[in-house]
């Protein structure tokens, strides 16, 4: 894993791949579909770098606010980050943050979450482009549910469990450990809806 140094230095060069690589060695949450998805851009590699930071317990550190202000400046007005894989690396990176301390980025954080949410198919699934009528991908289903499983108001939004229980069925064998991960989120997460449950769906997304 790299230091918060190695992180601020490849940051500074713009090795954007080679930083976001190094950071997802090694985290089971980062199989190869995903990181082939989100290695080529500079705001996954931001989230992904804020991530590790707030695991090292590096909040206070200017390569963090910089990292922070980068993913809030890049938030569409959609409130989307583009891809649906990418908008929840950077709600996973920004529902940790100290700097997310005025109510107008609080209310944004919140319905950045919303608009995810609204995505999520009546059968659990996911669609990889924030379009709710696309078919749902099993990559980003599951990427979803590994990251933000466990984090509030996250674990409220979604239907976590509907989630689960279409991977069972459609995620192919190479996302088994990816799945497992988003598996032992919702088990680590006291919160998270019972199966089935369709309490807390939220309306249809207008993108539909």
């Amino acid at each position: 894993m790299l230091t918060h140094r190695q992180i601020d230095r490849l940051w500074e060069q713009q090795d954007f791949r080679r930083l976001f690589i190094g950071l997802a060695l090694g985290r089971a949450e980062f199989p190869a579909e995903v990181v082939s998805e989100l290695s080529d851009h500079p705001v996954a590699t931001a989230a992904l770098a804020a991530t590790r930071l707030s695991e090292l317990n590096q909040l206070n550190t200017p390569i963090f606010a910089r990292l922070i202000s980068f993913v809030i400046s890049q938030r569409g007005e959609d409130l989307m980050w583009g891809s649906t894989m990418l908008t929840a690396l950077c709600l996973r990176a920004l529902a940790g943050s100290c700097l997310l301390q005025n109510r107008e980025d609080e209310e944004r954080l919140r319905e950045s979450s919303a608009e995810l949410a609204r995505l999520q198919k009546d059968d659990g699934s996911f669609p990889a482009e924030p379009v709710r009528r696309l078919v749902g991908d099993p990559a980003t289903t599951a990427f979803i549910v590994a990251v933000l499983g466990d984090e509030e108001p996250f674990s409220d939004l979604f239907e976590i469990n509907d989630a689960l229980q279409w991977l069972a069925c459609n995620a192919p064998s190479t996302l088994r450990t990816l799945v497992n991960v988003a598996g032992l989120r919702v088990g680590a997460n006291s919160n998270s809806n019972s199966p089935g449950s369709s309490q807390k769906r939220l309306p249809q997304s207008k993108v539909a």
